[in-house]
């Protein structure tokens, strides 16, 4: 077990479980944003920018949905992400 702290990241990822289930494309969009800032925020921490974004959605069947986006800059700030 390693128990010292991590210092370098070759990739970030955060994965939430929301409740309750929702077929509400605002709720779900407000989720996925918050859970995309809580990646930016390391990123920022560690000093690293994205250059792509891997999305993934898991339905209560378990089947999942996703998309990759490459970015043409590394950026670690959500609103330049979201395109605002």
């Amino acid at each position: 077990m390693v128990t010292e702290t991590k210092n370098s990241y070759q990739s970030i990822s955060k994965a939430k479980t929301f409740t309750p289930p929702s077929t509400d494309e605002v709720f779900i969009f407000a989720q996925l944003s918050k859970n995309l800032e809580n990646a930016c925020i390391k990123a920022r921490r560690y000093i690293l920018a994205a250059t792509r974004l891997i999305v993934f959605l898991r339905g209560q069947d378990f089947r999942s949905f996703g998309a990759e986006i490459r970015l043409s800059l590394r950026v670690p700030i959500l609103i330049v992400l979201w395109g605002h």
